[in-house]
């Protein structure tokens, strides 16, 4: 399903119980969001701030894959999260054993 979700500052403070990252000044530390898309329209720019920064999964997993290997060996990654990397282009290692079958 489609769901919509401001992100702008509401005046909250942390520590406030309707206070979430997103709605408040807080800097975001990098994070996931669980989804299989994200879009950001901007309404209204805000004077000072406001950036995103963001990275796909598969060049990730696929630089992970080219820089050390090994640490895919221990990536607990699971039959339905192998299949969404090959369906978005991963590249294959023969030598490690999570991307086979």
């Amino acid at each position: 399903g489609q769901r919509f979700f401001h992100v702008r500052d509401e005046g909250f403070q942390v520590g406030q119980s309707q206070a979430r990252g997103p709605n408040t000044r807080k800097r975001l530390s990098f994070h996931t969001d669980r989804c299989d898309v994200i879009a950001f329209l901007c309404l209204r720019q805000a004077q000072q701030g406001g950036e995103n920064q963001l990275v796909s999964s598969v060049t990730l997993y696929n630089e992970i894959l080219r820089r050390r290997p090994d640490l895919l060996d221990s990536a607990n990654l699971d039959s339905e999260d192998l299949a969404f990397l090959r369906s978005l282009g991963y590249k294959s290692n023969t030598n490690s054993p999570l991307l086979e079958g």
